[in-house]
């Protein structure tokens, strides 16, 4: 009965992911963008200590300006989790056939309502958006700040999209030089007060307040080591995914 109840989640969030330009690749489903590459996995788990079914859909983009290993499987914490964002663990009695598509029609309501605003990046500038936001609600509810905003490549992100759309990589920038400051804030008002973190958030903000200085210029040459990297990614991203993709 448990592949049965394995093929009855994979079918259904399945053949919704196809209806969304999706298609099936050995142990995910996947969707290239412009300049994005979007990957979904059906997580299933079986404890035999419990007997329990476990359920999580993942979404995994990852943008064509960065080097990029078509092998790799979800990272962890850069990824949309359904679970992490609704806040729910989706567990089933695997001897309990109702109790299990109870659970899975749960959980697809969730991912459902849930789609459009997390799990749908067209693009780089989308996928940015939604990451900040995703990052906020996943990490609201930790007793320590540190974790948050802990993104690898935001200044790769922001110098791309000031090369497709200048007002937009200023706006960006704002945006998250806004998040770092209230959160540092937030840090100054806590007890005890975290000196070391304090100072990290002042080197971050000091950072991109620079990068947005160079991009307001207008100077090309300050960023060009990162735009000839970002160009020689995307075309070796685009040859190895045309090859994964056949």
């Amino acid at each position: 009965m448990k592949k049965y109840l394995k093929d009855l989640f994979t079918q259904q969030f399945g053949s919704f992911l196809i209806k969304q330009g999706y298609t099936e690749n050995k142990n995910s489903f996947v969707k290239l963008y412009n300049d994005i590459f979007a990957r979904v996995y059906l997580l299933y788990h079986y404890d035999k200590n419990y007997d329990e079914l476990q359920f999580d859909v993942i979404h995994s983009f990852a943008p064509l300006i960065f080097e990029m290993d078509t092998k790799c499987i979800c990272d962890g914490d850069d990824d949309f989790s359904l679970s992490r964002l609704s806040g729910e663990e989706y567990i089933a009695d695997a001897t309990d056939k109702s109790d299990v598509t109870n659970c899975i029609s749960r959980m697809f309501s969730k991912y459902s309502e849930l789609y459009e605003s997390f799990f749908s990046a067209k693009s780089i500038s989308e996928y940015l958006d939604k990451y900040l936001i995703y990052d906020k609600s996943v990490c609201s509810g930790k007793e320590e700040i540190e974790e948050t905003y802990n993104f690898m490549g935001l200044d790769f992100i922001y110098i791309y999209l000031y090369l497709k759309e200048y007002n937009s990589a200023e706006n960006e920038i704002e945006k998250y030089l806004k998040m770092l400051n209230d959160d540092m804030n937030d840090l100054k008002n806590s007890a005890p007060v975290n000196f070391d973190r304090i100072r990290e958030y002042e080197t971050d903000i000091s950072y991109f307040k620079n990068l947005k200085n160079a991009i307001l210029s207008d100077n090309v040459n300050v960023l060009k080591i990162e735009t000839d990297k970002m160009k020689d990614n995307i075309k070796i991203n685009q040859t190895k995914l045309k090859k994964f993709m056949r």
